[in-house]
């Protein structure tokens, strides 16, 4: 079954969106105290308060969907894997956002979450069905290829058996 034409365009955009997704990261991370003063008290508070296992998570949520997408363009096994390393991240950081966090969190940021929720669960539903979209006989291919190589080095007997008649 060959890949449906919407399938690169898709996976470039979901691509370029973690790709802001870790530009986003690395602004937060790199964060300077003027920058963190400047912050209304309400995010100073809830800058304060997020737990290193947090950060981690928006870590693995937003590089292991840029992995994961790379996969994708790339047709390989292990994007599933990222990608659901990017949904249970996301979950995780989530989880310190909504439910620890010391003040009230704006309506924005639930929409814009629930965004982010949506398209995760869409990215891993993709890999799980791209994986139908891989070329049956790629791997096949190889290992014929490898095992044709490797019989005509080979050295055999009269018979054609790999083995020498004297042994036997």
């Amino acid at each position: 079954m060959t890949r449906p034409t919407w399938y690169l365009p898709v996976v470039i955009i979901a691509l370029l969106w973690n790709l802001i997704g870790c530009a986003a990261y690395l602004m937060d991370v790199t964060l300077t105290p003027e920058a963190v003063a400047a912050m209304s008290p309400d995010q100073q508070a809830l800058y304060a308060a997020r737990p290193a296992w947090a950060v981690a998570a928006y870590a693995i949520a937003v590089w292991g969907g840029a992995l994961g997408c790379v996969g994708l363009i790339m047709n390989t096994r292990w994007a599933k894997g990222a990608l659901l390393a990017s949904l249970l991240g996301l979950i995780a950081q989530d989880i310190a956002l909504f439910g620890l966090s010391p003040v009230a969190i704006e309506t924005s940021v639930y929409a814009l979450q629930g965004m982010v929720l949506v398209i995760a669960v869409l990215l891993l539903l993709l890999a799980n069905r791209a994986a139908q979209w891989r070329p049956v006989g790629a791997a096949t291919h190889q290992a014929t290829a490898v095992t044709s190589v490797y019989e005509k080095s080979s050295p055999t007997n009269s018979s054609g058996s790999p083995h020498d008649s004297a042994s036997a």
